[in-house]
């Protein structure tokens, strides 16, 4: 596994910590002192596809191309459009496949808001970090000047 990989894989585990860490936030601020094990084992059964969903779209929109830090402005871009890619589809996927006892759908607009939250900052904190490692767009220039 080369330096390139690692790193992607690396960004990958981070992801996926924060994806369950900013749904642990939203059902501890949702449910408060009402909070038990049994609320996160019914969100988490039901968060699961979303979530899978969520990373093959990441990793298909480029989220895991090393390159696309090289300008934060294109990062922030793709994943924002990313994001509203995967909320539409989670959507769907509640109103295909609903979910008794819980109503994941003002749960999913939590944790999307939360979630870009950790994200954003997050790989602002890795771009700022790896920003000499990251991989460039090597350009060339080519001409004549007599000057």
């Amino acid at each position: 596994m080369n330096k390139i990989h690692r790193q992607q894989l690396f960004l990958l585990i981070v992801d996926s910590g924060l994806f369950f860490l900013a749904l642990y936030t939203i059902l501890r601020w949702r449910y408060q002192d009402g909070y038990q094990a049994e609320i996160w084992t019914k969100h988490l059964r039901a968060f699961a596809p979303v979530f899978c969903l969520w990373f093959m779209s990441f990793y298909a929109g480029g989220l895991y191309n090393l390159r696309v830090f090289s300008t934060k402005n294109r990062f922030v871009e793709i994943f924002l459009k990313n994001l509203l890619l995967v909320v539409g589809l989670s959507i769907a996927w509640f109103y295909l496949f609903p979910v008794e006892d819980i109503s994941p759908k003002t749960n999913l607009l939590l944790l999307a808001l939360v979630f870009s939250s950790f994200f954003l900052g997050w790989r602002y904190i890795f771009y700022s970090l790896s920003k000499y490692n990251l991989p460039k767009t090597n350009l060339g220039a080519i001409g004549y000047n007599r000057h």
